[in-house]
Protein backbone atom coordinates (compact mmCIF):
# COMPACT_ATOMS: atom_id res chain seq x y z
CA UNK A 1 0.00 0.00 0.00
CA UNK A 2 1.43 3.63 -1.07
CA UNK A 3 0.12 7.15 -0.74
CA UNK A 4 0.38 9.32 -3.81
CA UNK A 5 1.01 12.48 -1.48
CA UNK A 6 3.95 14.64 -1.20
CA UNK A 7 4.87 12.24 1.73
CA UNK A 8 2.80 10.59 4.85
CA UNK A 9 1.60 13.21 7.05
CA UNK A 10 1.23 13.28 10.39
CA UNK A 11 -2.19 10.41 11.35
CA UNK A 12 -5.46 12.65 12.29
CA UNK A 13 -5.78 12.59 16.26
CA UNK A 14 -9.49 10.80 16.98
CA UNK A 15 -12.15 13.59 17.36
CA UNK A 16 -12.56 13.87 21.30
CA UNK A 17 -9.74 12.12 22.52
CA UNK A 18 -6.25 13.52 23.40
CA UNK A 19 -4.84 10.73 20.72
CA UNK A 20 -5.31 7.88 18.98
CA UNK A 21 -2.96 6.17 21.08
CA UNK A 22 -4.15 7.36 24.56
CA UNK A 23 -7.99 6.08 22.83
CA UNK A 24 -6.08 2.77 22.25
CA UNK A 25 -5.01 2.26 25.72
CA UNK A 26 -8.02 3.78 27.85
CA UNK A 27 -11.18 2.24 25.14
CA UNK A 28 -11.87 -1.08 24.60
CA UNK A 29 -10.61 -1.76 21.00
CA UNK A 30 -14.16 -2.17 19.35
CA UNK A 31 -14.97 1.13 20.55
CA UNK A 32 -12.20 2.73 18.75
CA UNK A 33 -12.63 0.36 15.44
CA UNK A 34 -16.04 0.52 14.88
CA UNK A 35 -15.26 4.19 14.51
CA UNK A 36 -12.88 3.82 11.66
CA UNK A 37 -13.85 2.82 8.46
CA UNK A 38 -11.80 1.76 4.71
CA UNK A 39 -13.70 2.76 1.86
CA UNK A 40 -12.29 0.60 -1.27
CA UNK A 41 -12.51 1.95 -4.71
CA UNK A 42 -12.53 0.80 -8.32
CA UNK A 43 -13.49 2.60 -11.78
CA UNK A 44 -14.79 1.52 -14.73
CA UNK A 45 -15.27 3.02 -18.26
CA UNK A 46 -11.85 5.09 -18.35
CA UNK A 47 -9.17 4.27 -20.53
CA UNK A 48 -8.07 7.88 -21.16
CA UNK A 49 -9.38 10.28 -23.03
CA UNK A 50 -9.39 8.64 -26.89
CA UNK A 51 -11.77 5.91 -24.60
CA UNK A 52 -14.60 8.21 -24.20
CA UNK A 53 -16.47 8.35 -26.95
CA UNK A 54 -16.70 4.48 -27.09
CA UNK A 55 -17.02 3.72 -23.26
CA UNK A 56 -19.19 6.71 -22.59
CA UNK A 57 -19.57 6.84 -18.54
CA UNK A 58 -17.01 6.85 -15.90
CA UNK A 59 -17.90 5.39 -12.57
CA UNK A 60 -16.11 4.82 -9.73
CA UNK A 61 -17.56 2.55 -6.95
CA UNK A 62 -17.05 1.91 -3.38
CA UNK A 63 -17.19 0.08 -0.96
CA UNK A 64 -17.13 1.57 2.73
CA UNK A 65 -15.77 -1.26 5.17
CA UNK A 66 -15.87 -0.47 9.05
CA UNK A 67 -13.09 -1.84 10.26
CA UNK A 68 -13.97 -3.72 13.51
CA UNK A 69 -16.41 -5.85 10.79
CA UNK A 70 -13.70 -6.30 8.21
CA UNK A 71 -12.03 -9.11 9.13
CA UNK A 72 -15.24 -11.11 9.27
CA UNK A 73 -16.25 -9.43 6.08
CA UNK A 74 -12.91 -10.40 4.41
CA UNK A 75 -13.08 -14.20 5.22
CA UNK A 76 -16.60 -13.98 4.06
CA UNK A 77 -15.08 -12.72 0.64
CA UNK A 78 -12.79 -15.24 0.49
CA UNK A 79 -15.05 -18.16 1.02
CA UNK A 80 -17.58 -16.21 -1.36
CA UNK A 81 -14.99 -16.36 -3.91
CA UNK A 82 -14.21 -20.00 -3.29
CA UNK A 83 -18.27 -20.28 -4.06
CA UNK A 84 -18.09 -18.56 -7.40
CA UNK A 85 -14.64 -20.53 -8.43
CA UNK A 86 -17.24 -23.49 -7.62
CA UNK A 87 -20.14 -22.26 -10.50
CA UNK A 88 -17.24 -20.97 -13.01
CA UNK A 89 -15.55 -24.60 -12.88
CA UNK A 90 -12.27 -22.53 -12.30
CA UNK A 91 -9.82 -21.29 -10.43
CA UNK A 92 -10.51 -17.46 -9.11
CA UNK A 93 -8.02 -15.69 -7.64
CA UNK A 94 -9.55 -12.54 -8.34
CA UNK A 95 -12.87 -11.08 -9.51
CA UNK A 96 -13.70 -9.14 -12.77
CA UNK A 97 -16.90 -7.59 -13.10
CA UNK A 98 -16.66 -7.55 -16.38
CA UNK A 99 -15.48 -10.81 -16.93
CA UNK A 100 -18.33 -12.25 -15.07
CA UNK A 101 -20.87 -10.51 -16.81
CA UNK A 102 -19.40 -10.71 -20.10
CA UNK A 103 -18.22 -14.38 -19.47
CA UNK A 104 -14.45 -14.12 -20.61
CA UNK A 105 -11.24 -15.39 -18.50
CA UNK A 106 -12.45 -17.90 -15.82
CA UNK A 107 -16.06 -17.81 -16.79
CA UNK A 108 -15.05 -18.07 -20.45
CA UNK A 109 -16.76 -21.72 -20.00
CA UNK A 110 -19.60 -20.41 -17.94
CA UNK A 111 -23.62 -20.16 -19.52
CA UNK A 112 -25.33 -17.79 -19.34
CA UNK A 113 -27.31 -19.02 -16.25
CA UNK A 114 -24.88 -20.15 -14.21
CA UNK A 115 -23.12 -16.50 -14.42
CA UNK A 116 -26.58 -14.88 -13.49
CA UNK A 117 -26.70 -17.54 -10.37
CA UNK A 118 -23.24 -16.01 -9.53
CA UNK A 119 -24.35 -12.32 -9.74
CA UNK A 120 -27.62 -12.91 -7.61
CA UNK A 121 -25.06 -14.24 -4.59
CA UNK A 122 -22.64 -11.30 -4.77
CA UNK A 123 -25.78 -9.17 -4.60
CA UNK A 124 -27.00 -11.37 -1.75
CA UNK A 125 -23.62 -11.37 -0.18
CA UNK A 126 -23.74 -6.98 -0.44
CA UNK A 127 -27.32 -7.47 1.51
CA UNK A 128 -26.24 -9.38 3.99
CA UNK A 129 -22.98 -7.21 5.07
CA UNK A 130 -25.18 -4.48 4.96
CA UNK A 131 -21.98 -1.95 3.72
CA UNK A 132 -23.43 1.24 1.95
CA UNK A 133 -21.70 2.36 -1.31
CA UNK A 134 -20.01 4.92 -2.28
CA UNK A 135 -20.64 6.22 -6.36
CA UNK A 136 -19.43 8.92 -8.71
CA UNK A 137 -19.89 9.02 -11.67
CA UNK A 138 -19.02 11.07 -14.99
CA UNK A 139 -20.98 11.43 -18.30
CA UNK A 140 -18.43 12.17 -20.78
CA UNK A 141 -20.65 13.70 -23.45
CA UNK A 142 -21.78 16.31 -20.49
CA UNK A 143 -18.30 17.60 -19.40
CA UNK A 144 -18.48 20.43 -22.26
CA UNK A 145 -21.81 21.98 -21.73
CA UNK A 146 -20.65 22.27 -17.77
CA UNK A 147 -17.33 23.70 -18.67
CA UNK A 148 -18.65 27.29 -16.68
CA UNK A 149 -20.29 26.06 -13.71
CA UNK A 150 -17.04 24.81 -12.05
CA UNK A 151 -14.39 25.62 -14.22
CA UNK A 152 -11.64 24.58 -12.05
CA UNK A 153 -12.68 21.18 -11.49
CA UNK A 154 -13.64 21.34 -15.26
CA UNK A 155 -10.16 21.38 -15.81
CA UNK A 156 -9.49 18.40 -14.24
CA UNK A 157 -9.10 14.46 -15.07
CA UNK A 158 -12.86 13.16 -15.17
CA UNK A 159 -11.02 10.48 -13.24
CA UNK A 160 -9.61 12.81 -10.56
CA UNK A 161 -12.91 14.60 -10.10
CA UNK A 162 -14.97 11.51 -9.48
CA UNK A 163 -12.04 10.57 -7.17
CA UNK A 164 -12.90 13.93 -5.29
CA UNK A 165 -16.27 13.66 -5.11
CA UNK A 166 -16.17 10.18 -3.51
CA UNK A 167 -13.89 11.18 -1.15
CA UNK A 168 -15.87 14.47 -0.43
CA UNK A 169 -19.50 12.63 -0.40
CA UNK A 170 -17.61 10.64 2.76
CA UNK A 171 -16.75 13.60 4.34
CA UNK A 172 -20.33 14.47 4.52
CA UNK A 173 -21.72 11.33 5.33
CA UNK A 174 -19.08 10.47 7.74
CA UNK A 175 -18.70 13.64 10.10
CA UNK A 176 -21.05 16.57 11.68
CA UNK A 177 -20.05 19.26 13.93
CA UNK A 178 -23.21 18.85 15.44
CA UNK A 179 -23.16 15.48 15.48
CA UNK A 180 -20.48 13.53 18.59
CA UNK A 181 -20.88 10.24 17.31
CA UNK A 182 -20.31 11.44 13.80
CA UNK A 183 -17.12 13.62 14.61
CA UNK A 184 -15.49 10.37 15.28
CA UNK A 185 -15.56 8.53 12.53
CA UNK A 186 -12.54 8.42 9.88
CA UNK A 187 -12.26 6.35 6.54
CA UNK A 188 -9.17 5.52 5.20
CA UNK A 189 -9.74 6.17 1.72
CA UNK A 190 -8.03 2.91 -1.01
CA UNK A 191 -8.12 3.15 -4.73
CA UNK A 192 -7.48 0.78 -7.30
CA UNK A 193 -4.02 1.63 -8.57
CA UNK A 194 -4.28 3.87 -11.76
CA UNK A 195 -1.92 5.73 -13.50
CA UNK A 196 0.79 7.17 -11.06
CA UNK A 197 0.30 10.84 -12.58
CA UNK A 198 -3.98 10.68 -11.90
CA UNK A 199 -2.77 9.16 -8.15
CA UNK A 200 -0.51 12.28 -7.24
CA UNK A 201 -2.96 14.34 -8.81
CA UNK A 202 -6.10 12.97 -6.88
CA UNK A 203 -3.89 12.61 -3.72
CA UNK A 204 -2.28 16.26 -3.39
CA UNK A 205 -6.38 17.70 -3.94
CA UNK A 206 -7.23 15.04 -0.69
CA UNK A 207 -4.14 16.50 1.63
CA UNK A 208 -4.99 20.10 1.10
CA UNK A 209 -8.02 20.54 -0.30
CA UNK A 210 -9.24 23.97 -2.32
CA UNK A 211 -11.83 26.19 -1.85
CA UNK A 212 -14.34 25.04 -4.36
CA UNK A 213 -14.19 21.43 -2.55
CA UNK A 214 -14.50 22.78 1.12
CA UNK A 215 -17.66 24.24 -0.42
CA UNK A 216 -18.99 21.35 -1.14
CA UNK A 217 -18.56 20.26 2.61
CA UNK A 218 -20.20 23.22 4.30
CA UNK A 219 -20.91 23.27 7.18
CA UNK A 220 -19.60 20.20 8.13
CA UNK A 221 -16.00 21.18 7.96
CA UNK A 222 -13.49 24.52 7.79
CA UNK A 223 -11.12 25.30 5.78
CA UNK A 224 -8.42 24.81 8.94
CA UNK A 225 -9.97 21.25 9.70
CA UNK A 226 -9.43 19.95 6.17
CA UNK A 227 -11.53 17.13 5.66
CA UNK A 228 -11.21 15.56 9.20
CA UNK A 229 -13.22 12.67 8.22
CA UNK A 230 -10.53 11.03 5.87
CA UNK A 231 -7.17 9.84 7.31
CA UNK A 232 -4.73 11.76 5.75
CA UNK A 233 -4.92 11.32 1.59
CA UNK A 234 -5.79 9.07 -0.63
CA UNK A 235 -4.20 5.56 -0.91
CA UNK A 236 -3.58 3.05 -3.53
CA UNK A 237 -2.78 -1.23 -3.74
CA UNK A 238 -3.29 -3.66 -6.06
CA UNK A 239 -7.29 -5.43 -5.91
CA UNK A 240 -5.22 -9.02 -5.30
CA UNK A 241 -3.63 -7.65 -2.60
CA UNK A 242 -6.79 -5.14 -0.90
CA UNK A 243 -9.41 -7.77 -2.27
CA UNK A 244 -12.12 -5.68 -1.34
CA UNK A 245 -11.30 -3.64 -4.27
CA UNK A 246 -13.11 -6.56 -6.30
CA UNK A 247 -16.22 -6.06 -4.76
CA UNK A 248 -15.84 -2.18 -6.16
CA UNK A 249 -15.02 -3.49 -9.04
CA UNK A 250 -18.01 -5.12 -9.60
CA UNK A 251 -20.31 -2.40 -8.27
CA UNK A 252 -18.45 0.16 -10.77
CA UNK A 253 -18.67 -2.45 -13.51
CA UNK A 254 -22.73 -2.82 -13.70
CA UNK A 255 -23.66 0.30 -12.55
CA UNK A 256 -21.28 1.16 -15.70
CA UNK A 257 -23.13 -0.82 -18.06
CA UNK A 258 -26.59 0.45 -16.82
CA UNK A 259 -25.46 4.36 -17.13
CA UNK A 260 -24.06 3.99 -20.19
CA UNK A 261 -27.25 1.82 -21.38
CA UNK A 262 -29.15 4.74 -20.52
CA UNK A 263 -26.55 7.55 -22.60
CA UNK A 264 -27.84 5.58 -25.54
CA UNK A 265 -24.97 2.73 -25.92
CA UNK A 266 -26.51 -0.18 -27.89
CA UNK A 267 -27.18 -3.28 -25.95
CA UNK A 268 -24.66 -6.11 -26.33
CA UNK A 269 -27.71 -8.79 -26.39
CA UNK A 270 -31.46 -8.38 -26.11
CA UNK A 271 -31.56 -8.81 -22.15
CA UNK A 272 -28.73 -6.93 -21.16
CA UNK A 273 -31.36 -3.92 -20.51
CA UNK A 274 -33.12 -5.74 -18.17
CA UNK A 275 -30.69 -7.58 -16.49
CA UNK A 276 -28.73 -4.38 -15.59
CA UNK A 277 -32.01 -2.54 -14.26
CA UNK A 278 -31.97 -5.65 -11.71
CA UNK A 279 -28.89 -5.30 -10.69
CA UNK A 280 -29.37 -1.83 -10.31
CA UNK A 281 -32.36 -2.16 -8.30
CA UNK A 282 -30.41 -4.38 -6.14
CA UNK A 283 -27.69 -1.76 -5.58
CA UNK A 284 -29.23 1.38 -5.40
CA UNK A 285 -30.58 1.31 -1.63
CA UNK A 286 -27.02 0.63 -0.50
CA UNK A 287 -25.83 4.05 -1.87
CA UNK A 288 -25.53 6.71 -0.05
CA UNK A 289 -27.95 9.31 0.41
CA UNK A 290 -28.22 11.75 -2.65
CA UNK A 291 -28.17 14.75 -0.18
CA UNK A 292 -24.36 13.60 0.26
CA UNK A 293 -24.21 13.06 -3.07
CA UNK A 294 -25.26 16.66 -4.37
CA UNK A 295 -25.97 18.61 -1.54
CA UNK A 296 -28.14 21.73 -1.33
CA UNK A 297 -25.49 24.55 -0.30
CA UNK A 298 -22.75 22.49 -1.75
CA UNK A 299 -21.12 25.25 -3.97
CA UNK A 300 -20.00 25.46 -7.73
CA UNK A 301 -18.63 21.36 -7.49
CA UNK A 302 -22.18 19.93 -6.12
CA UNK A 303 -23.86 22.06 -9.21
CA UNK A 304 -20.81 20.37 -11.45
CA UNK A 305 -21.02 16.93 -10.41
CA UNK A 306 -25.17 17.16 -10.55
CA UNK A 307 -24.30 18.18 -14.46
CA UNK A 308 -21.93 15.83 -15.27
CA UNK A 309 -23.25 12.80 -13.61
CA UNK A 310 -25.07 10.36 -15.35
CA UNK A 311 -29.18 9.96 -14.76
CA UNK A 312 -28.96 7.19 -13.11
CA UNK A 313 -27.31 8.58 -10.23
CA UNK A 314 -28.75 12.25 -10.28
CA UNK A 315 -32.24 11.19 -10.21
CA UNK A 316 -32.36 8.72 -7.28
Amino acid sequence: MRSAGCGLRRPKRLPGSPSVGNTLQTAPASAVWEHVYISYFDESGYTGRNGWAEQRVLILGGVLVNTYRAPKTRREWRTLLDELADIAGAPLDELKGRELFRGDGAWRACGHEARAEARTQLLDWLDDRGHKLVVSGVQYDRIDAAAEVCPPAHELNPYVVAGVHAALMIQRSQHSPRDQELNKKLTLLMYDRQDRRLEHRLARLLADPPEWAMAFVHGRCTEDDGLPAILDTAYFADSKQAELIQVADFVSYMIQRKASLDSGAPPSFDAEPDILADVWNRLRPLLIDRRHRFPRGGGDFSRYMEAVSPPALTQL
